[in-house]
């Protein structure tokens, strides 16, 4: 057991965890110019163990220096209990960083704000509501892309899906993932059965997929090529590059519907 610890949402497994710090290192060779640490920790959770990594600056210089060494030349005292040294310092930047809602760009008020929703609920670890909330997202998103003629007939959100990969607005392997939303979706809203973490992280990134190939890149190529579009505002290509290089370094553990590898 490490000797000194501190309070973290854990970007892996969403809890509140206590991490284990296992090195804390300064270049400075002395105390007097110590400003800067390094801390490395896995979360303390037993269904994780997820490593992060800190650039921290120091809060209290003469325990952050001390604990340095402790760990530095392995002078470790036995202690029944770690030492919590989270007031020492102050996380001036987090690998992997603690996860924040990631809206799609372009969506409508009232479909950005159900996504949002089901962002915050997944990193609460409300994962019912959550998948019920991704669910909805995208029920509400696809309803105006290609209307029925008859309005008045209620479209399932899976047939609705289906029928848009057919008509051409989604390609067939995003047809595919999109009954693949719609069946965890459905699990969750009517069965009331509650995802598992990956699980949901899948149905996350698979809405959120969706939902950028339907509205974010039409209207990001509009605005690259100087088309007049309603709230026009510049794009930033290297932002937007930075973005999509996230999103698509995604990797499903797609199978079966339904299905989740092992």
């Amino acid at each position: 057991m490490s000797q000194f610890s501190f309070r973290l949402k854990c970007p892996y497994c969403r809890s509140d965890s206590t991490f284990q710090i296992s090195s804390i290192f300064t270049p400075a060779a002395q105390q007097e110019d110590a400003k800067y640490y390094s801390v490395s920790a896995i979360c303390g959770h037993y269904t994780c163990y997820g490593p992060v990594a800190l650039r921290t600056v120091a809060i209290d210089h003469d325990r952050m220096w001390q604990a340095a060494n402790i760990l530095r030349y392995n002078n470790i005292p036995y202690a029944p209990h770690t030492q919590d040294i989270s007031p020492y310092f102050r996380i001036l930047e987090q690998w992997p960083p603690e996860p924040a809602p990631d809206i799609p760009d372009f969506l409508s008020d009232k479909v950005a704000n159900v996504f949002q929703q089901a962002e915050e609920t997944r990193f609460g670890k409300q994962n019912l509501l959550s998948a019920i909330g991704y669910r909805s997202a995208l029920d509400l998103a696809t309803k105006d892309v290609s209307p029925l003629p008859d309005s008045t007939k209620i479209e399932m959100l899976g047939a609705r899906l289906g029928r848009l990969s057919k008509e051409g607005h989604l390609t067939q392997s995003l047809g595919e993932w999109a009954e693949h939303i719609g069946f965890l979706g459905n699990a969750s809203t009517h069965d009331g059965d509650q995802l598992t973490n990956s699980e949901l992280d899948e149905l996350a990134m698979l809405t959120k997929m969706t939902l950028i190939y339907l509205f974010t890149l039409p209207e990001t190529i509009k605005r690259l090529r100087g088309t007049p579009t309603i709230g026009h505002s510049d794009i930033d290509p290297e932002s937007l590059a930075a973005r999509f290089k996230r999103w698509i370094g995604f990797k499903p553990r797609l199978t079966k519907l339904g299905k989740s590898s092992s």
